[in-house]
């Protein structure tokens, strides 16, 4: 399928390099996906509300302030924040996020992970991670699949994962 199928599926994905329209500003760059994304959910909708609608994503994200600022202009972090703003403006049903949190700082990882906690509060959606920070993952994880060499190792929750022996043999080199 083409990208723009798999999307009116209910399906998207972030980018471990974030590569917004640069012309445009944070808002627009979420307003695009409104509009083109499931168009099924902005048919019928005006401008004021579509607008209403970015700014609530902009707002689960923390990057309201941000809003009329071209996207070029953004930090590392700020762009991380506006591809997941993006990606939920076409009202996924299964999110898939690639190294969300790589190239952060530590308070920028922090930032971000508080978006995905109230994302996962306020969405109804599954959100698939590819991600080596751990820590973070145990935290926002209901299950855990690890693949050592591209085949599974483990599947289960994020305790029994940090406990598996083989995984910590693994990645840690214990025995």
């Amino acid at each position: 399928m083409n990208p723009y199928q798999v999307v009116q599926q209910g399906m998207n994905r972030t980018f471990q390099i974030v590569r917004p329209f640069r012309d445009l500003t944070v808002l627009e760059n979420v307003l695009v996906g409104l509009i083109a994304g499931k168009g099924r959910l902005s048919r019928g909708k005006g401008r004021g509300e579509l607008g209403k609608e970015a700014m609530e994503l902009l707002q689960l994200v923390n990057l309201p302030k941000s809003s009329l600022v071209l996207s070029r202009n953004l930090s590392h972090g700020e762009l991380k924040k506006l591809e997941l703003a993006r990606a939920l403006s076409t009202y996924p049903d299964v999110l898939l996020a690639d190294e969300v949190f790589s190239g952060l700082s530590a308070q920028e990882t922090n930032e971000l992970s508080e978006a995905l906690v109230r994302v996962k509060e306020k969405r109804s959606l599954t959100l698939v991670m590819v991600e080596h920070r751990v820590s973070k993952v145990v935290q926002l994880a209901n299950r855990m699949l690890v693949l050592n060499y591209g085949r599974l190792l483990s599947l289960g929750t994020p305790q029994e994962i940090l406990h598996d022996e083989k995984v910590l043999e693994a990645y840690l080199g214990r025995g």
